[in-house]
């Protein structure tokens, strides 16, 4: 099936039930309304002669952005979602790249579109006034769609490069949304909180596809970590939520807010991903959301790229006492994993190897780069994430570090994750970053960026080396520390490490 074939469906199985509900005012849409207006809406931008080309959306999160995404794709276009964080010459170059025949906008967005871009554009407004105004054009009738054409062009942060385009199907997109139903649980009424971009493929395929296979409504915001630092858990407590998928930041921003002690009895499970979070704070952030109700609610870490659907391992709740901090013993039901060394040679426990997925979510390729492509997806499926980690005696398996993000110093290995891991637990520290800036003799040396924590004296190179001297080889020491108020992220929370490294070099 497609996308929007599967949401027509949920429609007329539970026409009363909510499709969606937006987080600022409550206000509620119907699966039947919902489903009325996406047609309306495929009428808009179907019937010209290039209907069957990519159409972008730069839309915050909203009830909107979701019909927006199912109207174009029930006329036959795949999406391009664009962050609307994104500065103008960004969205220059996904719209470019991706070969966009239009987008729809929010009209509070209108001016980070380029002046000089051939596009057709279409405000918010004019899409959801589709109903009065008539259709364009027809939309494809019952067969005349595949769930192999291209659903969507999710594209990657680019904390290393240009972001490339990731093609993801209908078929493979609903297969990713399956997993999450399956392994959260979710059911028919939940309510599933989104705050995390719609941009990006765990809210979009996840839990946005998901909630449509299973019939739940979706409680729609965008994340304010600035002006709201503690609104994850203010709207999960506002509307009653069940079920939400949140990056760690999201998490350690609403703890630190105090708003983690609001009544969360409701939430039957937290999921978490995106980016590494420590034993640490991973027990931190359970016992602040927990309270009282600490082992009503399950407690989930996702593990999976975004050209896997994404798809890939999970922490379950029951793991977490245990291996808080890893990403599972095991692939999720319609993945398998493998850890291998650069020959794809299996790796022992306990040595270093690089993370390969083959799932039935798996994207067809970059977007017009064949060659980027076939680096990274072989002829049997097996995607190769870039991703180095290690196996425990138990089987679980640790995350290490980007391939690209190694350190390499006096030809010796040092992964960043690992060194981070033992400094985070220095109590005058809240968060940090390492990377490797250049030395003339070594090639490489460490440096560690920090973040205080509150009320806490900055601690020197001396002592944080003192402090992790148990805990890390010599060569992993940072030999160069500097302080900053925050570290800097891109849209997905993922810290930007190479401008860390710029400014660490200087």
């Amino acid at each position: 099936m497609r996308v929007e074939e599967v949401f027509a469906r949920t429609a007329r199985r539970q026409p009363e039930s909510a499709a969606w509900i937006e987080s600022h005012d409550g206000a509620a849409t119907s699966y039947a309304r919902a489903a009325e207006s996406v047609e309306a809406a495929a009428g808009m931008l179907a019937g010209d002669e290039d209907a069957g080309e990519p159409v972008a959306l730069l839309v915050p999160n909203s009830g909107v952005y979701l019909l927006a995404a199912l109207g174009i794709q029930r006329a036959g276009s795949a999406i391009v979602p664009i962050n609307i964080r994104l500065a103008q010459e960004e969205i220059e170059y996904i719209l470019k790249d991706s070969g966009a025949r239009g987008v729809v906008y929010d009209e509070s967005l209108e001016d980070a579109l380029p002046d000089d871009w051939s596009g057709f554009r279409m405000s918010v407004g004019e899409l959801t006034g589709a109903e009065g105004a008539g259709r364009r054009g027809a939309v494809p009738g019952p067969g005349e769609l595949s769930e192999d054409a291209i659903s969507a062009i999710m594209y990657t942060s680019g904390t290393t490069g240009r972001p490339k385009g990731v093609e993801i199907s209908h078929r493979a997109a609903l297969a990713a949304a399956r997993v999450i139903v399956s392994e959260a649980r979710i059911r028919p009424l939940d309510r599933v909180l989104q705050l995390m971009p719609l941009t990006h493929s765990a809210p979009l395929h996840l839990m946005a596809y998901g909630s449509f296979y299973a019939g739940a409504a979706q409680v729609v915001g965008t994340f304010d970590p600035v002006r709201r630092p503690g609104m994850l858990p203010e709207e999960a407590a506002r509307h009653e939520t069940t079920h939400t998928f949140a990056a760690p930041v999201a998490y350690m921003l609403g703890l630190k807010a105090g708003s983690a002690s609001r009544d969360l009895s409701g939430m039957r499970c937290w999921m978490y991903g995106g980016s590494p979070m420590s034993k640490e704070q991973v027990e931190a952030v359970m016992r602040g959301y927990g309270g009282s109700q600490q082992n009503s609610a399950r407690w989930m870490a996702v593990y999976g790229p975004t050209e896997a659907g994404p798809n890939g391992t999970l922490l379950d709740h029951e793991d977490h006492a245990d291996k808080a901090g890893s990403i599972g013993w095991r692939s999720t039901l319609t993945c398998e994993a493998r850890l291998v060394t650069d020959e794809g040679d299996e790796v022992a426990e306990g040595e270093m190897g690089e993370i390969w997925l083959r799932s039935e979510s798996m994207m067809r390729g970059y977007r017009g780069k064949p060659e980027a492509t076939q680096e990274v997806l072989d002829d049997e499926g097996w995607l190769r994430t870039g991703d180095l980690a290690r196996r425990d005696g138990d089987g679980y398996l640790w995350i290490a570090d980007r391939k690209k993000d190694v350190i390499i110093s006096g030809g010796v290995n040092v992964y960043p994750t690992e060194v981070e891991r033992a400094l985070v637990e220095h109590p005058g520290i809240s968060e940090v970053a390492v990377v490797g800036v250049p030395h003339e003799e070594w090639g490489e040396t460490v440096a560690a960026i920090v973040v205080l924590a509150a009320s806490r004296q900055a601690p020197t190179l001396e002592e944080l080396r003192s402090f992790a001297e148990d805990k890390l080889a010599d060569y992993k020491m940072p030999r160069k520390l500097e302080e900053v108020e925050a570290l800097p992220r891109n849209t997905t929370g993922k810290i930007l490490k190479a401008s860390l490294r710029a400014r660490a070099s200087e």
